[in-house]
């Protein structure tokens, strides 16, 4: 193959590869896709890239995640009804523990949904973070009651 070609391919597979980059949504979290915490596609760390302008959207996506959020942790709830008494007795801690989260999380979606363009970068990072923990909580739950 001469330099032209490979140059040529090079490109090609370069641009093929740029073109087919997912869309990036506000809300998702793939860590969970096995857990089915939700299944949008794109990640949270693609938050930044929303601006004020597209908070609506932002807010939209949080918002059904959120739903989808509470439908796994009632889901989880009802596996552990299911636990014997010493598991059950773990994850009902974890379970608290992830409500708790989950309350606060609220309270930042409130933030977000109320932000204004001054303080939306520090109130779309906070919402980010805490939904991070979340997740973290949700995890440790759901391995608990998958351990069962």
């Amino acid at each position: 193959m001469n330099d032209k070609t490979a140059l040529l391919t090079v490109l090609g597979l370069a641009g093929l590869l740029t073109g087919c980059q997912p869309i990036k949504s506000p809300v998702d979290s793939p860590a969970l896709k096995n857990t089915n915490v939700v299944s949008n596609a794109g990640s949270l760390a693609a938050a930044v890239d929303y601006s004020y302008e597209r908070k609506d959207e932002f807010v939209a996506k949080a918002r059904a995640d959120l739903a989808a959020l509470d439908t796994r942790i009632k889901d989880l709830s009802d596996k552990a009804t299911n636990a014997d008494e010493t598991a059950k007795a773990s994850i009902q801690t974890k379970l608290q523990n992830l409500r708790d989260q989950r309350a606060v999380l609220q309270q930042k979606f409130a933030s977000v949904k109320d932000a204004t363009a001054a303080d939306w970068e520090g109130v779309k990072t906070n919402f980010q973070s805490t939904w991070e923990d979340v997740k973290d909580s949700f995890r440790d739950a759901w391995h608990a009651a998958m351990a069962n």
